[in-house]
C-alpha cells in the first residue's frame, strides 16, 4: 500500500512534532520510516511489475498500478532525498 505524500519531509514538521511528544528521537525515527516508506515505493513495485508477467489475468492493472505508484514515489524521492 502505497503512503500519500504531504509533500514535505519529517523535518518540514519539525517544531509541531517536538511541541506535541517532545521527543527528538521519536522524530528522528519518523524520518527515516517516511524515508524508507517512499523508497519501498520507488523499488518494490519493480519487482510487482516483472512478478505480473506470469499472472496474465491481472498482469495490466499490477502493470499499470506499479508503473503509477513507481512515477509519483521517485521523483518525490529525489525531491527529497536527492
Amino acid at each position: 500500500m502505497a503512503v500519500v505524500s504531504t509533500g514535505k519531509r519529517a523535518a518540514d514538521l519539525e517544531g509541531a512534532h517536538h511541541s506535541r511528544s517532545g521527543g527528538a528521537d521519536t522524530f528522528e525515527r519518523m524520518e527515516l520510516y517516511f524515508r524508507a516508506k517512499l523508497f519501498d515505493d520507488v523499488i518494490d513495485v519493480l519487482a510487482d511489475y516483472v512478478e505480473a508477467e506470469g499472472m496474465p489475468e491481472v498482469k495490466e492493472e499490477t502493470r499499470q498500478r506499479a508503473r503509477d505508484i513507481h512515477l509519483r514515489a521517485y521523483p518525490e524521492y529525489v525531491r527529497l532525498y536527492g
